[in-house]
This record gives C-alpha cells, structure tokens and sequence, in this order.
C-alpha cells in the first residue's frame, strides 16, 4: 500500500512535469531535509498504528471510526477556509453518522420463545 502510494505520486508528477502541467521542481534545500524526514516517519507511524489498531476491532467499531473520519475532515476544511459549511453538507454528514453509529449499534438479545 505504501509503495504504490509513493508510486503512483511519483508517475503522477513526472507525467504532469512532461506534459507542462506541473512545473519543475526546485533543486533541495537540505535545510529541510529533517523536516521532509521527520514527516515522512510520522505518516509512516501513524499509518501502521492505524493498520494495527484496526485489525484489532470488530467491524461495527471500525466503520464507525472510519465513517466518521470523513466529518472531521469536512469540518477541517471548513476550518481551513477550503470549503463553505452549507446545510447540504451538515444534512450529510449527520447522516453519514447516523448510517455508522446505527451500524455500530448493538443488536439486543432475542428472546428464544422458549
């Protein structure tokens, strides 16, 4: 996953450099080489953590936490300036929660009929 990831980043940039689309990066400032660095190892600590910690829920639990994430990151795009807060965007959103928490519900116990 991982790998494919920096791949397919790194086709993407070369086709959209050749293609003028992109423009030529500048050479490496060193400066920022621990900061590149120090970056790229928490995204890779947080992306096994994740992998990790997910493996070990149950899917209801799961598809609560990831469902949710897609809030949160309308909220920070909000936050950000990148997006408008509409009603469109809320009634989703407050769907998209209620789909994962209905999902993530538990079912209660049935009565056997005995």
């Amino acid at each position: 996953m991982f790998a494919g990831g920096a791949l397919l980043a790194t086709a993407a940039g070369v086709l959209g450099t050749m293609a003028g689309i992109v423009s030529t990066p500048p050479p490496p400032q060193w400066a920022w080489a621990g900061v590149g660095l120090a970056l790229s190892l928490g995204f890779l600590a947080s992306n096994v953590a994740l992998q990790y910690g997910a493996s070990r829920l149950n899917a209801h639990a799961a598809a609560l936490i990831m469902l949710s994430e897609v809030v949160f990151a309308s909220l920070s795009s909000v936050a950000l300036g990148a997006a408008e807060l509409t009603a469109r965007t809320l009634t989703g959103g407050a769907l998209i929660l209620a789909a994962a928490a209905w999902s993530a519900w538990p079912e209660g116990e049935q009565a056997d009929g005995a």
